[in-house]
């Protein structure tokens, strides 16, 4: 059953009742957006919903939703299992799901990206009335608007109606990409106590910058969750991938530059010395980075990162599998030295 959501809090009433959701669509922020304020709805209005479980790509299989949806836990608690899947079909069953929905064990909420219209979870969600399929298409304009005042005010910011509707126009099709740009003029603002609209068409015309960035920090930090809604967005903006290459290349220089300066003081003096500096929000990380990212391996990842860019200036075909198999195994690196740092 399709539900055309724009108001989770308004709309609960009508979902209350429902046992499995599904979140989908190019909008990957308003999916998100609206999944946690369903989730905040079913704490606040059911007590007996105390139990939460997320899955991934990573942590399940097609077996999990089955063997964890069933019963209660420990405390007599039923559970809300969050699923966000990159293949939804190889770890989605819909017998298990119908299962859940006859048995009122549990509540699953799944986040996906866009899915085709001949897609078979998809056609099984909306088909079926007892499950609830949301589409998360972009954000109209007064839906942007809303989100862009309603930030701002937050923080005590006004801007023009000009500047608004300029911001309104940046075509941002997917809400988190808004709100990297909310968040950047709050920064910016915090930091100058004011707005104008030269700032404003920079922000905005920086946001690829911003976007590759996230992703380089994704890579370094072993984050495979988030790696292929980033990867594929910026390949749809006409990225290159030549740029997110040395994007990566500029990151390993920078860590191995600060790892070498920390040889003579602490790693935190060692970042603030850094220039350009390192953005406030990627501090925390990029101290990480330095701590688990050795000068053997970074060596390596820069001359693994040049033979890319290389191998991608002569190869005709297939230059987006080669940049994003080479990005995923230094992510794939990233992720076991997370887990055991060298």
């Amino acid at each position: 059953m399709i539900f055309k959501v724009k108001n989770i809090d308004n709309d609960y009433r009508n979902l209350k009742n429902f046992e499995v959701f599904l979140f989908y669509g190019p909008n990957i922020g308003k999916s998100e957006n609206l999944s946690k304020k369903l989730l905040k709805n079913i704490f606040k209005n059911e007590s007996k919903y105390n139990s939460l479980v997320k899955l991934n790509d990573i942590n399940a299989d097609s077996s999990s939703i089955k063997e964890l949806g069933f019963g209660s836990d420990l405390f007599g608690d039923k559970k809300i299992i969050i699923c966000k899947f990159n293949n939804l079909s190889s770890v989605i069953n819909i017998e298990d799901l119908k299962n859940i929905v006859s048995t009122r064990s549990s509540k699953v909420i799944i986040i996906s990206g866009d899915l085709e219209k001949k897609n078979k979870i998809r056609k099984a969600f909306e088909s079926s009335k007892f499950f609830v399929s949301i589409p998360c298409y972009e954000d109209n304009f007064y839906e942007k608007e809303t989100i862009i005042k309603e930030s701002l005010k937050k923080e005590g910011i006004y801007l023009s109606d000009q500047l608004v509707k300029m911001l309104i126009d940046s075509n941002d099709r997917d809400r988190n990409f808004l709100n990297q740009k909310l968040e950047k003029i709050i920064n910016y603002y915090k930091f100058k106590q004011t707005i104008n609209s030269k700032v404003l068409y920079e922000i905005i015309n920086d946001s690829k910058t911003i976007d590759i960035e996230n992703l380089v920090y994704n890579i370094f930090s072993g984050n495979l969750e988030d790696f292929d809604t980033l990867y594929n967005f910026l390949f749809k903006q006409g990225v290159n991938n030549i740029t997110i290459i040395n994007a990566c290349a500029r990151h390993a220089h920078k860590l191995y530059e600060a790892k070498f300066k920390s040889e003579n003081c602490s790693i935190e003096t060692a970042v603030e010395q850094m220039k350009p500096p390192i953005f406030f929000k990627h501090k925390k990380n990029f101290i990480n980075h330095l701590k688990i990212w050795n000068f053997p391996l970074l060596e390596r990842v820069i001359s693994l990162l040049s033979e890319i860019e290389q191998n991608l200036k002569t190869a005709n075909n297939n230059q987006h599998l080669l940049s994003k198999f080479s990005l995923l195994k230094i992510l794939l690196k990233a992720r076991k030295l997370a887990r055991y740092p060298s």
